[in-house]
């Protein structure tokens, strides 16, 4: 009887305590461990890339966390400009299959969303505003 008292008594000042968390580390993350909770996070994502149970780490602005969960530059498109879902609503400049362009080349030119244009022959692209770097029109 004493037995099960006591082997009553520890079950429940176990549970009392809650479960044990096992420290984060490389046997048992796949992720990145965050320094701070140390915990396992999936490690793809800007603020927290990483792989194999190091620590986590924010990615500088200008660079993503890639598949490899490696921070690196983020896709642009053929004249710099950052790829990314495109609409009017979200484009100062031109829209084609690789995203947002700043539409001020003469292989990517257009304003306000619209569908990209190469410009022909001898024309250029000219900005639309001599004050922004995005928006231009093809122009002999």
């Amino acid at each position: 009887m004493k037995q099960r008292v006591l082997a009553l008594l520890v079950l429940f000042l176990t549970a009392a305590c809650g479960p044990t968390v096992a420290k984060c580390t490389t046997a048992n993350c796949m992720g990145c461990c965050d320094q701070k909770t140390d915990t396992c996070l999936a490690g793809s994502e800007a603020t927290a890339c990483g792989a194999g149970g190091t620590l986590c780490v924010a990615c500088p602005a200008t660079d993503e966390c890639k598949s490899t969960r490696s921070c690196g530059p983020r896709p642009t498109g053929p004249d710099g400009g950052a790829v990314v879902t495109c609409s009017a609503s979200n484009c100062d400049g031109c829209c084609d299959t690789g995203g947002c362009f700043r539409g001020v080349s003469p292989e990517a030119c257009g304003a306000s969303g619209a569908s990209c244009r190469v410009c022909s022959g001898t024309q250029t692209c000219q900005k639309l505003n001599a004050a922004s770097d995005f928006g231009g029109a093809c122009v002999p």
